[in-house]
């Protein structure tokens, strides 16, 4: 969702630590000064070396050359799967190798947990359910 001043396009690209993105995708938005969803498709990129190990997303919220600068927003982003539910796996996580000085667990076997008030919003659109694989706890 996006409300912008202006019609311009915005972009969201994925990146990792190394440096490596998936190049912008770029939509333009149609509305000015009110909410409006935009659909970034990114089924070209996956699979691509530039997706593996992805721990950040960028989002560009007006991807133009600009002499004034403008005011933005952007809420709600969402992902979607396009294909066939993934299957549930068969065999647990393995057990990480960190320290637990180093370590603040929200859920894990290994660790020691910090108290969390809930794993699913109000808002929130999608079943939580606990479950096991092999022993390990697991959150499908």
């Amino acid at each position: 969702m996006v409300c912008k001043p202006i019609i311009s396009n915005v972009g969201i690209k994925f990146a990792t630590n190394a440096g490596a993105s998936t190049g912008e995708i770029l939509v333009a938005n149609t509305l000015i000064n009110q909410w409006e969803e935009l659909t970034f498709d990114f089924s070209a990129v996956i699979g691509l070396p530039a997706t593996t190990n992805v721990d950040q997303i960028i989002v560009f919220s007006d991807f133009a050359a600009r002499n004034t600068d403008h005011i933005c927003y952007f809420d709600n982003i969402k992902f979607q799967t396009q294909g066939p539910p993934l299957a549930e796996p068969l065999t647990a996580m393995p057990d990480p190798t960190f320290s637990a000085q180093n370590v603040i667990s929200m859920f894990s076997n290994p660790y020691t947990n910090v108290a969390v008030d809930t794993w699913q919003t109000p808002w929130s659109q999608v079943t939580l359910t606990d479950m096991q694989i092999n022993g390990n706890d697991t959150k499908l």
